[in-house]
């Protein structure tokens, strides 16, 4: 197991994180260079809690926060409905990791603390290039400060075929995603 850890802070951000872990399980067959990336993102958004939340909780709407989604839609049904509780929703998106590709995710909604994806890349194909395939969880968490909001994101992604993106390509979406959510919090 490598592991690898860093601290940052600047500018009311903070940066904790990089945890890479080599498969061991035979039965998954991952690539030689598989390997989970972790990443924790925090802000301090002068905007009140419920109103942060409520921006990140309407997903369809994530395209303006995250710069890789390019679409995203919830499913909705009767046979959708028998498989969620009623915190829960579930979603098909259009990534740009490098290139476009589908991706299901489901939500659980934990109000007004804490949202979790869990989150799975081409689920369906088999003949995929390196960087094609991965699976995700991403709890986003909401804490009240005097300041208004104490944000913070946390990131798992593990690829199953190939390797993972580069470091600062990851850091670059989520910081890209603070500074969206911050402005939108606060002008909105």
């Amino acid at each position: 197991m490598n592991r690898r850890s860093a601290l940052i802070a600047m500018g009311g951000l903070t940066v904790s994180g990089c945890q890479t872990v080599r498969q061991e399980d035979p039965k998954t067959k991952p690539a030689p260079e598989a390997a989970v990336i972790k990443s924790e993102f925090s802000r301090i958004i002068r905007a009140p809690r419920e109103k942060v939340y409520a921006i990140v909780a309407d997903v369809e709407q994530h395209p303006r926060l995250l710069a890789n989604i390019k679409a995203r839609q919830i499913l909705k049904g009767p046979l959708i409905e028998q498989w969620t509780k009623s915190n829960e929703v579930i979603t098909f998106s259009v990534a740009m990791e490098p290139v476009d590709r589908p991706a299901f995710a489901k939500f659980i909604f934990n109000r007004p603390t804490e949202i979790v994806e869990h989150m799975v890349t081409n689920p369906f194909a088999e003949d995929l290039e390196p960087l094609d395939k991965k699976k995700g969880v991403i709890k986003y968490q909401f804490v009240e400060v005097p300041e208004g909001t104490k944000f913070t994101a946390v990131s798992e992604f593990q690829p199953t075929t190939g390797r993972f993106y580069r470091r600062a390509w990851i850091d670059g979406i989520w910081m890209d995603f603070l500074n969206r959510l911050e402005r939108l919090a606060i002008t909105s």
